[in-house]
Order: C-alpha cells, then sequence, then structure tokens
C-alpha cells in the first residue's frame, strides 16, 4: 500500500512556484499468509518427496504451484506463500491475501493429471491474514459420503479388521473396535492394517536417574513428535533420544520412519522433568 501526500503548487502573476515538498510516506508490503499442511493419499499414507505438487488456484486467474516435499514438523509436506498484492482478492494490497470466504482451490497436480481433493481439512478463521499460518491437510481419493475417509481406506478397514459393516457405516469420529482410537486416528497414524495391540501408543518401559524409556510403533511414512507437561492442559513439544542397537542417539524433535518398526526413545531426565508425575503424549502426522 502506498500512501503519500500531494505536492501543493500555488500560483503568482501567473507564474508556478513549487510549494514546499511534504515528506513522502510509504508502507512496505505486508508480510505474506502461508498455506500448509499434510497431503494423503488414498490409504491416509502421506505423499513423499517429489510426489507431484499442490497448486493453489484463486478462481480469479492468479495461481501459484510448489512440489510436494519431505514430511516435516513444522510445514507438512508443502508450503505455499500467498503474498498480499498477488491480485487473489481482485485488487493489490487488501488487508488480506485471500479472504475468508474466498472461492479459491487447491489442487494435486501429478505429471499431467490435476486432482482435486476430496476434503481439505484445517482452520480457516487466520486464512488470508498478513504473517499468518493456516495448515490446511488434504485427502485424495473418493469419499461417497464426504466424511473426510476415502472409501478405499474403508474397504481396506473392513477387511483388516474383520468387521462386518458397510462403508457408509465407517465414521471417522466413531472408535474402532479393539483399538481405542477413532477411526480417523488410525486413518492418520496409519495403524489400520495392524494387531490393535500393535497400534498407535506410547508405552512406557522403564525410568531411573538418566531418563524415562518409551516404546511405539512408528509406520512408514509417518513423522512422530512428543510432548510432555506436568499436566495434560500443559503439555510442550519435547526433545527425545531414538535407542537403537543398545545406543542412544543424539536429542532430536522430530522422527520420520522409513519403514514400520518398533521404536524405542529416551527422554533424559534434565529434560523430562519429574517424570513420577509428568503426562507424555506422541504424535503422528
Amino acid at each position: 500500500m502506498r500512501k503519500q501526500k500531494l505536492i501543493e503548487w500555488s500560483v503568482a502573476a501567473s507564474v508556478l512556484a513549487p510549494a514546499i515538498q511534504q515528506d513522502l510516506l510509504a508502507f512496505p508490503p505486508a508480510p505474506p499468509a502461508a498455506i500448509y499442511g499434510v497431503v494423503r493419499d488414498g490409504l491416509g499414507n502421506p505423499l513423499s518427496n517429489g510426489a507431484g505438487s499442490v497448486q493453489f488456484d484463486s478462481g480469479t486467474g492468479f495461481t501459484k504451484t510448489v512440489p510436494v516435499v519431505a514430511l516435516t514438523e513444522d510445514n507438512g509436506n508443502y508450503s505455499l506463500a500467498i503474498s498480499m498484492d498477488s491480485g487473489v482478492t481482485g485488487s493489490t494490497y487488501k488487508p488480506n491475501a485471500l479472504m475468508p470466504a474466498a472461492t479459491f482451490r487447491l489442487k494435486y497436480v501429478s505429471g499431467n493429471n490435476v486432482y482435486v481433493p476430496m476434503e481439505m481439512r484445517g482452520d480457516f478463521a487466520t486464512l488470508g491474514v498478513p504473517g499468518s499460518r493456516t495448515r490446511l491437510d488434504l485427502t485424495l481419493g473418493i469419499s461417497s459420503d464426504n466424511d473426510g475417509l476415502p472409501d478405499a481406506w474403508k474397504r481396506t478397514i473392513i477387511q483388516q479388521l474383520g468387521l462386518k459393516l458397510t462403508p457408509h457405516q465407517i465414521h471417522p469420529g466413531d472408535l474402532a473396535p479393539g483399538t481405542g482410537l477413532t477411526y480417523y486416528q488410525i486413518y492418520v497414524s496409519g495403524t489400520y492394517y495392524l494387531a490393535p495391540t500393535n497400534g498407535f501408543a506410547l508405552n512406557i518401559v522403564s525410568h531411573d536417574d538418566t531418563g524415562s524409556r518409551f516404546t511405539f510403533t512408528a509406520v512408514q511414512g509417518r513423522n512422530y513428535t512428543v510432548q510432555a507437561g506436568s499436566t495434560v492442559a500443559k503439555l510442550a513439544p519435547m526433545s527425545f533420544q531414538v535407542i537403537s542397537q543398545g545406543k542412544t542417539g543424539p536429542l532430536i524433535n522430530q522422527w520420520f520412519a522409513t519403514n514400520t518398526t518398533l521404536m524405542r526413545i529416551q527422554i533424559p531426565s534434565s529434560a523430562s522433568m519429574d517424570a513420577v508425575n509428568a503426562f507424555f503424549r506422541l504424535t503422528a502426522e
């Protein structure tokens, strides 16, 4: 947005004489609004690095395409920056890069093929606000009842769990038998094809002066983080160490699983507070 005061001119005896020029006031463009998230295939697996791209289509002629990259804790596997003067809103330098009610689409592009995701899940409250970060997760595939779970995945879990149900009887918020998790949670965690006892859970192994040790089943293609706190309401990200072949690795903030395996991790006592009275949470993307 550029704001300036007009230069004033005075006229005397038919001679133009410039008045004192006023300072020009200018403001730099506001910071871009970011849209990021995780693109998953029809079975809930996050797409990997190089698996196509995500295209933003404003519906007003503006498009922007970014590649699908390796999954990270902070940016998912795609990230878009929409500038304030991109023309998305029809005119430049508006207070929002993209109004919450604006018509737009995020598309998935693979080769010469363009797909509209069956679901775009996220919080639209801050969409387009300068400097904001809005997470929008995209699900590919087909959902005949538009509930966010692909039909292909529903058919798979019915077979895996031996359920006598139809796909229309599987709802995201319902508990999956024997798992303690909702269908949507096991869709995201990818544990639908594992035995319920090997599903998504953080198991306490031991605790001593050196730290607290846990195990969990990591599923290929998922990114894992750990949180800890003195109460469930005050959990914060926590660094941890991977234990492999009897050796403890360096402190890390996240772990990306390249295969499905039983993970052993440790949170050092210096970082885990009073672990006797602490709560721990495992998060998968």
